[in-house]
């Protein structure tokens, strides 16, 4: 072997490379920049200076979940119960006046059962079942305030035409109603003491001997005295 043909071979360098070819291999070879999350679905009220505010988002999240965690657990069963000592201020009412507990009556059930589940279905405390029959009690007596005005202003209507004594005549055709009839027929019978035609009819039915009225405003003790001169009359 001859160790000149070995100093003297041309050696072999890689072959050069465009510059615009290694630039292209260079930034393969980089890492490439990241652009973060999608935030694009904060809402523009949690913005600042057009870009979105993770700080405002968590805050406004942070009240949301306090505010859900703070709820109540709703109960399995409403009680919709009338409070015993319910008032019923700033309506003309009987003073015997009453609501019944109406969930206890088998015909609304079905009703207050479904009420009970729009309730626990909107997550409502236990004591909003107390709160809606309140509201309802109140709606009932308002209705019956109303019925009342009516009967008040028809029955003093009607007063005016039995004149000033309206009340004693009232008053007396009850008392010979329940002195004459059953106590169940006379009560049926009271009720037709709102028309002043209906207590003269009963005075006349009710009267001595069934023919006169009970009473007879301006009665003469000669009713023909009228009708000749006084010394004929006499």
């Amino acid at each position: 072997m001859k160790l000149n043909n070995f100093w003297h071979k041309e050696p072999l360098w890689q072959a050069p490379v465009e510059t615009g070819a290694a630039d292209a291999v260079s930034e393969q070879t980089q890492p490439a920049e990241t652009a973060g999350p999608d935030l694009s679905f904060v809402p523009a009220d949690f913005h600042t200076d057009g870009k979105p505010d993770l700080g405002k988002f968590k805050d406004h999240y942070t009240a949301l979940k306090t505010a859900a965690d703070a709820r109540p657990v709703p109960p399995e069963a409403y009680d919709f119960a009338v409070p015993a000592d319910m008032k019923f201020e700033g309506l003309d009412l009987p003073a015997d006046f009453a609501i019944a507990d109406m969930s206890a009556d088998p015909a609304f059930q079905p009703l207050y059962a479904e009420l009970g589940g729009l309730l626990k279905e909107i997550g409502a405390p236990a004591e909003a079942g107390g709160k809606v029959s309140t509201l309802l009690a109140r709606y009932e007596a308002a209705k019956y305030a109303q019925n009342f005005a009516a009967a008040k202003a028809e029955i003093e209507a009607e007063a005016v035409k039995l004149g000033p004594t309206a009340d004693t005549r009232i008053a007396t055709v009850q008392t010979m109603l329940a002195a004459r009839l059953p106590a169940e027929q006379a009560k049926a019978l009271q009720g037709l003491g709102r028309s002043a035609d209906a207590i003269k009819a009963l005075e006349t039915l009710l009267g001595p001997n069934s023919t006169t009225p009970i009473h007879q405003p301006n009665a003469e003790k000669n009713p023909l005295a009228s009708r000749y001169p006084s010394s004929v009359a006499s």
